[in-house]
């Protein structure tokens, strides 16, 4: 079932968010912050222009998806943003990833938003994460890159 996340929900969020960052060959190397992944859940949680719903299933959640609607940065115009879309890996192939997808393309319909921005930036399977949205309707329409310091 998916349903709105709770501030109940904020410590397995943590959880499964440490999971996908241990999993993110591009995120593992950076540090997970615990608190940082609980305070933003909490703003998304509190906030009209948050998304975070969650994934149950037989009472444990198996995943989520983060998002917002902001003014676009050189425009009055609302874009709905994805933030992180993760379901745990023995339920991938499931129709749990499409189903929150699908549930944030509407939400930011009914939130008044000219744009829904997603994608992926974590380096785990990004090709059937862009086939995934592609079959729910989005286009591609940007090119990621990435600088490394170290």
């Amino acid at each position: 079932m998916i349903r709105w996340a709770t501030e109940d929900d904020v410590a397995e969020m943590v959880e499964l968010g440490a999971q996908f960052f241990a999993e993110s060959p591009h995120y593992c190397e950076l540090g997970y912050a615990p608190q940082k992944i609980a305070a933003l859940v909490l703003r998304l949680i509190e906030n009209v222009d948050g998304y975070a719903r969650v994934v149950e299933v037989n009472g444990k959640l198996i995943g989520g998806m983060l998002g917002m609607a902001s003014a676009h940065w050189a425009s009055d115009a609302i874009v709905a943003h994805e933030l992180v879309l993760f379901v745990q890996p023995g339920a991938r192939g499931s129709v749990w990833a499409g189903r929150l997808v699908t549930d944030f393309v509407k939400w930011g319909q009914r939130r008044g938003c000219a744009r829904c921005s997603a994608g992926t930036s974590s380096g785990v399977q990004p090709e059937l994460c862009a086939q995934l949205y592609e079959r729910l309707g989005f286009r591609r329409h940007s090119i990621g890159l990435e600088y490394h310091y170290n």
